[in-house]
């Protein structure tokens, strides 16, 4: 999906504004509260710190266990990581890493700004989870 001024038909004149794509992953079950668990899924439930920004819960996402609404209390997984509260959290280096390999597998350089990953310098792609409720 395109988002951002040139979708929306709202760029100025000579700006050279960039092209915004939101890339989504409906395949996990992004939780509001454990009452969205679901058995056999990937699960993560959205955790909120009061240090972190609103739009930063990508890095606050609980690894919740497939088969009991119960949270991963250990993994080795490079792409989670464990935070002082003893929580497993999904990691931003498993989006950085997917980005930075579908670009290399085409022969096209990664240049990460922020939560955004890009093969050029006027495109973002940024990667987002779908939450139900």
């Amino acid at each position: 999906m395109h988002f951002g001024s040139q979708s929306e038909g709202t760029t100025t004149p000579g700006l050279q504004s960039d092209i915004n794509t939101l890339v989504t992953k409906n395949d996990v079950n992004i939780m509001y509260t454990m009452g969205d668990w679901k058995q056999g899924a990937i699960n993560y439930l959205m955790v909120r710190d009061v240090t972190t920004a609103a739009q930063h819960y990508m890095y606050m996402m609980q690894s919740i266990r497939p088969d009991r609404p119960l949270p991963v209390i250990y993994t080795d997984d490079p792409y989670h990581e464990t935070d002082s509260q003893g929580r497993v959290l999904l990691s931003n280096v498993c989006v950085v890493n997917e980005f930075g390999l579908i670009f290399s597998n085409r022969g096209l350089p990664h240049i990460r700004s922020g939560p955004s990953n890009s093969p050029f310098d006027d495109m973002d792609n940024v990667k987002a989870f779908v939450c139900k409720t």
